[in-house]
């Protein structure tokens, strides 16, 4: 009879803890990686991945929403599974339930802070909280 610790050792192995592998069969075998925040896929695949490069583990990656609505990490060549999986509406919402106008000047507004050097989460929602009233929410 398999106990809690054989249990345990089988789901860290089949998540790649003990054997390394190539990026591509950890990907796949996970079914995507958690990307909630961008660095998360690189650390999941910085542990898992035996030819891990920190310049370049992000190829061939794009990131979706996956059943639960969360977001993950799919590799480009599958993303059509997860898509027929999940049923594609006829149009696709991305607005965060803001106007075209308004979304469009915020992406501006973002970059521009980018490239000025105002880099980082905090930074950003500072930025952004200061300029709400110009561009509305």
């Amino acid at each position: 009879m398999t106990d809690k610790r054989e249990l345990l050792l089988a789901s860290l192995d089949k998540q790649f803890f003990f054997d390394k592998g190539k990026k591509k069969q950890i990907v796949s075998s996970l079914c995507g990686l958690q990307a909630q925040f961008a660095n998360n896929p690189g650390h999941a695949l910085r542990i898992r991945a035996n030819d891990f490069a920190s310049e370049t583990w992000y190829d061939g990656l794009v990131k979706t929403r996956t059943f639960r609505h969360t977001l993950h990490a799919v590799r480009k060549d599958e993303l059509g599974l997860f898509l027929s999986a999940q049923g594609v509406p006829e149009e696709w919402d991305d607005d965060w339930g803001m106007p075209p106008k308004t979304m469009a000047r915020w992406s501006a507004f973002l970059l521009d802070k980018i490239s000025e050097g105002v880099c980082g989460r905090e930074a950003l929602k500072t930025a952004s909280r200061k300029a709400a009233g110009k561009f509305g929410t």
